[in-house]
């Protein structure tokens, strides 16, 4: 999504997105009803900012952002 000229994105890692639904088909392999299963989300995601799209807009992105972000397209 960032990389497609969007500014600004809160992602999940995909690893972890894929990690957590695999835990959800061992269940359901193992014999576990699919609406027996909770719904649940990542708990953690990542901030990434396209610097390239802020530049074209205008925007500006304050420093205390930036240093939190985990991933900076230039």
């Amino acid at each position: 999504m960032v990389n497609d000229s969007a500014l600004m994105g809160l992602v999940p890692s995909y690893y972890d997105l894929g990690a957590l639904a695999a835990v959800k088909a061992v269940k359901v392999l193992n014999g576990m009803s699919p609406r027996d299963i909770p719904c649940s989300t990542l708990r953690y995601f990542r901030i990434s900012i396209n610097m390239k799209t802020a530049e074209q807009t205008g925007v500006h992105i304050p420093t205390s952002l930036l240093v939190m972000s985990d991933y900076i397209i230039r």
